[in-house]
């Protein structure tokens, strides 16, 4: 391994807990004048932004931070107007000497605004208040911004307010990325930063993504060394470029000593072929308009449906269970980590946090599809049984001790079964409506019921994936797929949502909706609906999402399509149909054998009978084997596709040139190659690709004379590859649902390639998205 992510998370706690220790040491030094009995004396009053607590939780459990800092006590943060708080702060203010206001320092304007209001016109007032001086009390105020965002203008800020010399200021720079798995890393932002890419083409998206690589550089101790870069899309190349610029300066600023790190660990790595192909890092970005399908798309797996359906927030969840005879405490109710503020009427609801350390079952299921999942709950749940009835069959003592020994793990994975068998059910419940049978509720472990978790199939959902899968395959005409877009709309009545999803679907396959239906669906929404929707739909119009396409002329049969640079910014894919061939998307359901270690023979799994772009471009870097197998009815498949003109960006210069000679040197005979973008047909993709194979210029000469390689060397690379310290960094700018995640960390454990196995995978994006937010953010 690489780099152990795990030091994110601490990195990010021991941070806070030094920033509350210099908190702690100036307000030691603010002594009062008179003796106190204030049982809160040198304890702090925590005012706490809510959306913070959820990262906090996910860092320490917030009653060990509490110890560890001397938090006395912890209030929301309600900057509302006096007379609208929920807070008596004059009561709360008199029963600490130090004030600490935590605050995200990306909030927008209103919201920092209303805070620093809140500071100068209620909390300073009362810390220099003739009552305060006349006992000789001195309230010291801290302000903790958390983020690395707006540092500058958030001092500017207090400065103009001229209360700057009256609080002490502390940036916390770590409180973002968030680690949501061991490969998953999250920016955390609303709605995946979408909502910036959607309204004002804001680079806040790509800044804050170059940053949080250059800071997992910098924690790696400089290991994390990019030597291929893969780039698809405007922003993707923008944020790499930006991310390069960031690098120099860090490097630059470097004292000597340290920069020496550096400058080792290349001469490190480009010392022989060996060192290279064990240490190389390929970094992939793509944007997120290179596929909104999967973005607006239903998600099939555990995960995603337990983010689109319930919801998780940093991967906590919480929801109340629909058996009714287990107990809050069975079902192993952890309001600990939920909330640190007063959670009274939410006993009844069982929250946990998905990934936990201590769960052994999530990591089976987490990417299956969910149809699958109940027959791993239930076989994780006989062998627990199982385990447990040997306890009548102990002959000695030692046996007796090796079975106590056993118990308490027994006992943990006998909890988060449960948790997760309830959750199933949930998800069950949600999709049907409460319309669960009987025995699909009965859960009593460690004899847990045979619960049956299929997939779900009520009518609304199993209409609504049946529809899109109609869509995508492009099985209906131009008016059936209006009418049954329609019929679904009269039938469901649902959410705007759903619908305006349906026609993102359309419009990408069908290169934009027909004038006359067009018309016909806007008529249609708004009576439904309502006029508030207007500006969705203009919205949706003007990024060409849902768009009406004219006809060349009154008397040609012809369809004038849009012209591939008339597609907008936002959505990129101006083929659909020549995509879904070239690259496989739409794979045909066979009768063929799936990998092995795995259930299934493609990535489709994790949508209905769609593999996403982002997904099939990862994977076609290292493997083409998609071309192989089945494609959808009534497609071809392109094995090694004709370079179109807009793809000469592809490598081409000496030194990838010279990479490809690497890979097909390494792996002679049966071995497998390389292949990055190289004869990769992405005509039907809008915006720029490139790819770059980023190697000093003093070391270009050992790749330049890799055919002369003897064999001994290449076996080595191949026949050491436990050894090796390598890794993939996949990016997106606009977030990544949980599905797309899970279809990729299945092709690249399944690739079979030398120059992938056993490769560290490192997702990095802006956010963890579901559909719903796709929607939100174009309001």
């Amino acid at each position: 391994m690489l780099f152990d992510t795990s030091i994110i998370p601490q990195n990010s706690l021991d941070d806070l807990t030094a920033i509350f220790q210099k908190i702690t040491f100036k307000s030691q030094t603010t002594k009062s004048t008179t003796a106190t009995t204030n049982p809160n004396e040198g304890q702090h009053l925590l005012i706490l932004q809510k959306s913070i607590s959820s990262i906090i939780n996910r860092l320490t459990p917030f009653s060990t931070l509490k110890k560890q800092t001397r938090i006395g006590k912890v209030i929301w943060l309600d900057p509302s107007p006096k007379g609208q708080q929920t807070h008596d702060y004059d009561q709360l203010f008199s029963l600490f000497k130090s004030l600490v206001i935590m605050v995200e320092s990306d909030n927008d304007i209103a919201y920092l605004t209303q805070t620093m209001e809140l500071l100068k016109t209620r909390i300073i007032p009362f810390a220099s208040s003739p009552v305060n001086s006349a006992i000789g009390q001195k309230v010291r105020i801290s302000i903790v911004f958390a983020g690395d965002s707006q540092v500058r203008s958030n001092k500017l800020m207090l400065e103009n307010l001229g209360v700057l010399g009256d609080v002490d200021i502390y940036h916390w720079l770590t409180y973002k990325p968030v680690l949501l798995d061991r490969d998953l890393i999250s920016l955390d932002m609303a709605k995946g930063g979408l909502d910036h890419i959607f309204h004002d083409s804001s680079v806040i998206p790509i800044d804050s993504l170059a940053k949080c690589l250059l800071q997992l550089v910098i924690a790696s101790n400089y290991k994390i060394r990019v030597t291929n870069a893969y780039l698809k899309g405007s922003g993707s190349i923008k944020f790499f470029k930006h991310f390069q610029k960031l690098y120099d300066t860090h490097l630059n600023s470097l004292p000597p000593h340290v920069k020496k790190v550096v400058v080792d660990q290349d001469e490190t790595l480009f010392v022989d072929a060996y060192s290279f192909f064990n240490r190389n890092v390929d970094l992939v970005c793509i944007d997120r308009g290179v596929d909104l399908v999967a973005a607006v798309g239903s998600q099939l797996t555990y995960t995603g449906l337990c983010d689109t359906l319930i919801g998780t927030e940093l991967g906590a969840i919480a929801f109340k269970p629909d058996s009714n005879d287990i107990s809050g405490t069975e079902a192993g109710v952890n309001t600990s980590a939920a909330n640190v503020a007063d959670t009274s009427g939410s006993e009844d609801f069982v929250r946990f946090r998905l990934g936990d350390s201590k769960d052994e079952i999530f990591s089976l299921i987490k990417d299956l599809n969910f149809s699958h999942v109940g027959s791993i709950l239930n076989n994780k749940a006989r062998q627990i049984q199982a385990e447990y009835d040997k306890r009548n069959q102990l002959k000695d003592i030692e046996e007796m001790k090796k079975f106590v020994g056993e118990l308490n793990r027994l006992k943990e994975l006998q909890t988060w079964v449960k948790r997760h068998t309830l959750l199933a059910e949930h998800i069950l419940g949600k999709v049907k409506a409460g319309d669960v049978d009987e025995a699909q509720t009965k859960v009593g472990i460690p004899e847990l019921d045979n619960v049956e978790l299929g997939e779900p199939s009520s009518s609304y959902f199993s209409e609504f994936i049946e529809l899109q899968q109609d869509i995508l395959a492009d099985q209906l005409d131009n008016k059936a797929n209006s009418a049954a877009v329609l019929e679904f709309m009269y039938k469901h009545e649902p959410k705007i949502h759903d619908i305006i999803k349906l026609l993102i679907i359309t419009s990408i396959v069908k290169k934009g909706i027909r004038e006359p239906e067009y018309d016909i669906f806007k008529t249609e929404i708004l009576n439904m609906y309502g006029m508030k929707y207007i500006p969705l739909l203009i919205k949706l119009n003007e990024l060409k999402l849902v768009y009406p396409r004219e006809q060349v002329s009154f008397l040609s049969t012809a369809t004038n399509y849009p012209e591939s640079s008339n597609l907008g910014k936002v959505q990129l894919i101006n083929d659909f149909n020549l995509a879904s061939k070239s690259l496989n998307l739409l794979p045909e359901t066979t009768e063929e054998q799936p990998f092995e270690n795995t259930i299934y023979s493609d990535a489709d799994f994790s949508y209905p009978g769609y593999v996403p772009i982002i997904t099939r471009l990862v994977e076609s870097i290292y493997s083409r084997s998609y071309n192989g197998r089945s494609a959808a009815v009534g497609s071809t498949v392109l094995s090694t596709p004709p370079r179109q003109p807009h793809t000469q960006s592809l490598i081409q210069s000496p030194s990838s040139s010279s990479y490809t000679s690497l890979s097909q040197a390494v792996h002679q005979g049966k071995q497998p190659r390389k292949y990055g973008w190289d004869n990769l047909d992405l005509s039907s993709i809008n915006g720029e690709i490139k790819q770059e194979f980023l190697v000093p210029e003093n070391k270009r000469n050992l790749f330049n004379s890799f055919t002369s390689l003897n064999a001994h060397v290449s076996n080595k690379m191949v026949t050491t590859k436990h050894n090796r310290k390598d890794m993939i960094i996949v990016c997106c700018i606009g977030g990544l649902t949980y599905s797309e995640i899970s279809s990729l960390r299945y092709v690249i454990q399944q690739a079979g390639n030398d120059f992938v196995k056993d490769k560290q995978l490192l997702i990095l994006t802006t956010g963890v998205i579901k559909s719903d937010d796709v929607i939100e953010a174009l309001f």
